[in-house]
């Protein structure tokens, strides 16, 4: 065994390093304080400073050989094998490592509504009216039996605007009203009118004199009842194309049936207290039936002469109890 590893055997394998960090480094400081810094010993400034020279070295020694005996050396045994030759060796490959799962999604919650309702906005209905909607409407300057009326819209847009009028003659016969078209159904918009926005009107022609001669033969062939005529609005609102229809009716009011001077008015249809003669009923009591089309009918007019006109196939009057 050479001095190399004798010495390095003693150094690893004995408490030498454990005396000198334990023993000489307090011995050392204690000299300095007592005999250096104190001069316990007496002696003179010369001595004192070289004796504290001698001390502090020593102490340098002795740390920096703890410090050297920290750090990470090698011990003998492990020196002797790096002196012996080895085989080389084929590189070892590393292990494949595991590819990392992915992370679990949340879990929905059993609680929550897979389908939330969805919240729309509320479209307003369309404000849409037939003017004037109360009052009576005058026929137009020197042209009796024509009236105007207007389709006001006050409410959102509108389009696909359709409208038809229908003139009739109500009785009532037994108890029962019936109302009987004069001719047939008469389009207002040929063709349908594209649109009307909010604040925009059209009007609405009212001609009685379309059915003039058939009033008046109705008239002396010996029948009462009112005459009037049904406006039926259909459109479709812009937004969502959703349909909405208005219907009013007004009443002509004028001369008698059998006078050839027609009709000078229309009354709104609130005017249901307005009573006629004991023969004929009130308009009120038409109105229920101008949302449909029961008590309607379409009878075929037929000339009777001297003007007279009849109507065929109308209920027939129920027979008065003595």
């Amino acid at each position: 065994m050479n001095r190399q590893l004798l010495f390095q055997k003693v150094w690893w394998e004995s408490p030498m390093p454990v005396l000198l960090e334990a023993f000489v480094l307090v011995v050392l400081a204690g000299a300095l304080l007592e005999v250096v810094i104190l001069n316990q010993m007496s002696l003179d400034v010369q001595y004192r400073i070289g004796l504290g020279i001698t001390i502090f070295g020593l102490a340098w020694l002795t740390s920096y050989a703890v410090y050297k005996h920290q750090q990470p050396q090698s011990s003998p045994a492990e020196a002797t094998k790096e002196k012996q030759p080895q085989s080389p060796t084929p590189p070892a490959t590393s292990p494949e490592l595991p590819k990392p799962e992915p992370p679990n999604p949340p879990k929905a919650n059993k609680l929550a509504n897979p389908n939330p309702p969805q919240v729309s906005p509320i479209t307003p209905d369309p404000l849409v009216r037939i003017e004037p909607e109360e009052g009576t409407v005058s026929a137009q300057q020197e042209q009796e039996g024509l009236f105007k009326l207007t389709l006001q819209n006050d409410g959102v847009d509108i389009d696909h605007i359709d409208g038809k009028q229908d003139y009739f003659f109500a009785e009532k016969t037994g108890g029962t009203v019936r109302i009987n078209r004069l001719a047939e159904a008469i389009d207002l918009f040929s063709p349908p009118m594209p649109s009307l926005r909010t604040n925009q009107s059209l009007p609405i022609p009212v001609n009685f004199n379309l059915v003039k001669s058939t009033v008046r033969g109705l008239g002396k062939f010996g029948y009462n009842g009112l005459v009037g005529v049904r406006i039926r609005i259909a459109f479709r609102r812009y937004s969502d194309q959703k349909g909405f229809r208005v219907i009013k009716a007004y009443w002509a009011i004028g001369q008698s049936l059998s006078d050839p001077g027609g009709f000078n008015g229309l009354l709104a249809p609130e005017e249901n207290n307005i009573r006629q003669s004991p023969d004929v009923f009130r308009f009120s009591e038409v109105l229920p039936y101008m949302n449909s089309d029961d008590h309607w009918r379409d009878p075929w007019f037929r000339s009777q002469g001297d003007g007279k006109i009849e109507m065929i196939d109308r209920i027939p009057s129920t027979p008065k109890s003595n």
